[in-house]
């Protein structure tokens, strides 16, 4: 294996290993905390209050930073932060009824805030930068093509470490309330991020971090961000992040808590049997096709019919989830469940790593994080503005029908945008 292959494995690994520690802890927060109730909801809203502001709040800074200061050195005090904030949740779980658990749910949203902006964009730019230094000797337009595809070419390593990671996380779930109480799965929460941090580190000896430690020039961040605003392609970038993460918001965030409220079996198997069949679909058959076939279709298609095949399929079962749902069993919603959870991840993960290329193919190396910070900012408002109408207009569960028909509004949005992508030369 050369250098640009480890690069690429590494990148993708890394990747999946952090998406599989956030599923295997959401997984974990949402039967400990929503359903067996071992903390107060009220708090937990709070809590997700706080973080969500200061994602907002710190996104762009963060960014900066991490460009001038080091991306894997961000990234890493930005899983610190989230080892932290679950060491409160699980304090907080074992406090329940006293009056420092609040206190620590609190202290959970605080770090969280902190946390997921520190890592957003220095991430990928961290592996964007170790791909690019790994490119030296190799023929110029095979760079080119690897540049502008890094994270779909990277998607085919470690792509079922997430299926894994969710098929665990339910495995443990029985087994720990069973027989130690599930509220103690918190520490292999905890144990898993730190061996993501661990295998970042080992990156970071490999290929070494960036760190310019250059006082920041407000003039040539100006200019930079002039210029990608101006950047046909980097606006596109901007739109399909918007979709992204505002369906996502949706469908992940909200498709569960519409069909608990739906079909009223919150506290029961049926429930465990919805949310169970959401999730494999979501990292199962969607993240593995995607890894195993997206950089062939990619190719083979280029990549603006390539985008919109990624599209069609999330409008083909939303369009279908509509025409039939309410006509549906209870079992066949959950085979539907299935299917939108694997259509949203193909849709997210596809859609994502295109628009994080198109935006790292067209700025400048000095200022990765930052431009995925300033597109990332935007899509962060939208999702917020959408929880925030669900939280008036639905009192905090939207129906399964006004999330499929926003999801195809969105969809089309999408479509529209890629029809205006600039293809590869």
């Amino acid at each position: 294996m050369n250098e640009l292959e480890y690069a690429l494995k590494r990148m993708g690994v890394a990747t999946s290993l952090y998406q599989g520690a956030i599923q295997f802890n959401s997984v974990t927060f949402r039967v400990v905390c929503g359903v067996l109730g071992y903390v107060g909801l009220d708090s937990v809203a709070i809590s997700a209050s706080i973080e969500k502001t200061l994602n907002g709040l710190l996104e762009i800074p963060t960014g900066i930073i991490a460009d001038r200061y080091g991306r894997a050195e961000s990234t890493l005090m930005g899983i610190k932060c989230i080892i932290l904030a679950l060491t409160a949740m699980y304090l907080a779980t074992l406090t329940f009824g006293k009056s420092y658990s609040t206190i620590l749910i609190y202290i959970n949203g605080l770090l969280l805030g902190i946390a997921t902006p520190l890592i957003s964009g220095a991430m990928a730019g961290f592996y964007q930068s170790c791909v690019d230094k790994s490119c030296v000797g190799i023929d110029e337009l095979k760079v080119k093509h690897i540049k502008e595809n890094t994270f779909t070419l990277s998607k085919v390593y470690g792509k079922y470490i997430p299926l894994v990671s969710v098929l665990s996380s339910f495995i443990s779930l029985y087994l720990f309330e069973k027989y130690f109480g599930a509220n103690h799965l918190f520490i292999i929460g905890i144990l898993f991020y730190g061996f993501v941090h661990f295998f970042i580190s080992n990156d970071v000896k490999h290929f070494g971090d960036q760190k310019r430690n250059k006082k920041i020039s407000m003039s040539k961040l100006s200019t930079s961000i002039k210029e990608f605003f101006g950047n046909s392609n980097c606006f596109i970038a901007m739109v399909l992040n918007l979709c992204v993460k505002t369906i996502s918001m949706m469908i992940i965030g909200f498709y569960m808590m519409s069909l608990g409220s739906d079909l009223e079996y919150d506290k029961s198997i049926l429930y465990f049997s919805a949310l169970a069949s959401f999730l494999i679909g979501c990292f199962g058959p969607g993240w593995i096709f995607y890894g195993q076939f997206g950089p062939a279709l990619l190719e083979y298609l280029g990549r603006r019919n390539y985008q919109i095949s990624i599209i069609s399929v999330l409008i083909t079962v939303s369009a279908v989830g509509l025409l039939i749902y309410n006509d549906l069993t209870i079992i066949h919603k959950i085979i539907f469940s299935f299917a939108l959870g694997s259509a949203t991840t193909f849709f997210f993960v596809g859609l994502s790593s295109i628009s994080n290329n198109l935006v790292l193919s067209e700025v400048k190396e000095s200022d990765y994080a930052t431009m995925l910070s300033i597109m990332g900012i935007i899509g962060l408002l939208a999702s917020g503005l959408y929880s925030f109408i669900i939280l008036k207009v639905y009192n905090g569960i939207p129906s399964v029908s006004s999330i499929l028909w926003s999801t195809l509004v969105l969809c089309g949005v999408s479509v529209v945008a890629s029809l205006f992508l600039k293809e590869n030369e």
